[in-house]
């Protein structure tokens, strides 16, 4: 029998919060589909595993990217939105690049709980979401990307990764 777990990926007030320096305004609007899916993996036991971006101050992302500084560790921009706060027993991962298996203790954690299989939500639908699935399915994991729960910086970048996503081995959408 599979085992899954939800991954709520970058969903911090750096990203979220108006006038936020990576503000993402659609992912206001996904706050709702991704509190449904937190209490739906709490209800069925299955892990919730929050994957927060954990930059330093002089991040190469910042200037070889040319994204502004973002995520920064110990920042308020670097926490988690209080409507999505973690509990205890949930699982935080801290990552330094767009794929939430880069250099992080992401597929230990997943190996040791068993788990098979991924419910992804939060953004960006063509950066995060999108590396983090692929990886995933690289890696032998089933990949359900939440439609509904995954959000980006324009409605084209989002619907693109999705169309991506829909055609590729071990990743579903729902």
């Amino acid at each position: 029998m599979a085992k899954e777990a939800l991954l709520v990926l970058d969903m911090l007030n750096d990203f979220v919060r108006r006038g936020a320096p990576l503000e993402v305004p659609a992912n206001r609007g996904i706050i709702a589909a991704v509190q449904r899916e937190i209490k739906k993996a709490r209800r069925k036991g299955n892990p919730v595993v929050y994957v927060c971006d954990n930059h330093t101050h002089d991040d190469k992302e910042f200037s070889k990217y040319n994204w502004p500084p973002h995520g920064v560790r110990g920042s308020e921009g670097q926490k988690v939105i209080e409507e999505l706060k973690p509990r205890a027993g949930d699982i935080i991962i801290k990552k330094t690049y767009y794929s939430a298996f880069y250099k992080t203790k992401l597929q230990a954690v997943l190996k040791k709980l068993g788990v098979d299989t991924l419910r992804l939500t939060g953004c960006l639908t063509h950066i995060c979401v999108l590396f983090t699935a692929y990886e995933a399915a690289l890696r032998d994991f089933g990949v359900i990307v939440v439609k509904d729960g995954v959000a980006d910086l324009t409605r084209d970048y989002h619907e693109s990764a999705l169309r991506i996503m829909q055609n590729t081995v071990n990743i579903r959408l729902e």
